[in-house]
């Protein structure tokens, strides 16, 4: 029975190291925290807060701001401050044809496009993989990650099998001669 505790004492220990890999793995294996990500987050949610204080503005005062008031003119009435966008530059407002407000990034290369090409105006757009790290398929480093997240559980299993396997065997009374 001693050797039934030590094969125990094995698999804890191949268990810590599954849960471990699974856990550090996805984050090593896979390039860690994709900051390019977190700052088009940012200016979606920067944008969402923006638009909702147009909105706002438009409440108390009738109208949207004109082009030459900008989003300065919301601070103080439906806004504290606008900050800036996650590369540094003011962030884009134009009233469209029919008054509407449109506001945008102007994206990593902080060139005005209008809007299109690489602007960041909402999550309904399909941003470029090498502009914004979104839209990208799986890497090669992605793929051995996920492989090697497989084969831990894997090994693990058949270990564990393995050694019950070997125990029952050892078990077993041997065959008299």
């Amino acid at each position: 029975m001693l050797l039934a505790g030590k094969i125990l004492k094995w698999w804890w220990l191949a268990a810590l190291v599954s849960l471990g890999g699974a856990i550090v793995l996805p984050c090593v294996g896979m390039g860690g925290p994709n900051f390019i990500d977190l700052k088009i987050n940012k200016v979606f949610m920067d944008l969402a807060g923006i638009n909702a204080g147009l909105e706002q503005f438009r409440q108390r005062r009738g109208d949207y701001p004109t082009d030459a008031e900008g989003l300065e003119a919301m601070t103080g009435v439906s806004m504290i401050r606008v900050s800036k966008d996650a590369w540094g530059s003011s962030y884009v407002y134009k009233r469209n044809a029919p008054g509407r407000p449109l506001v945008y990034s102007a994206g990593i290369d902080q060139v005005d496009s209008g809007g299109a090409g690489d602007d960041v105006s909402s999550r309904d757009k399909h941003y470029r993989c090498e502009d914004y790290a979104l839209n990208c398929g799986p890497t090669a480093s992605d793929i051995a990650a996920y492989g090697a997240l497989l084969l831990l559980p894997l090994s693990l299993i058949t270990g564990l099998i393995r050694g019950i396997m070997w125990l029952i065997r050892r078990a077993r009374p041997s065959p008299a001669r």
